[in-house]
């Protein structure tokens, strides 16, 4: 994976974050105002995983950047 692929990851698994937490909001919004009593199960986001890809993304920069230097 190139590094622009990598930060494009990052981005969209942020972005999954950001959604993710929107639709629980609203859920509970909808279940206090129509007084409903729905159980509704959501996927568990692992938020550690964002710093492991950051470090991956500085990693390969680092990796690239050494790799110009001697060329």
């Amino acid at each position: 994976m190139t590094i622009k692929d990598a930060k494009r990851a990052l981005i969209i698994y942020l972005n999954f974050i950001k959604i993710n937490k929107e639709i629980r909001q609203m859920a509970q919004i909808i279940n206090k105002e129509f007084r409903l009593n729905l159980k509704i199960e959501f996927y568990d986001v692992d938020t550690s995983i964002v710093d492991t890809m950051r470090a991956k993304i500085e990693g390969k920069k680092s990796s690239g950047e050494s790799k110009k230097r001697t060329s």
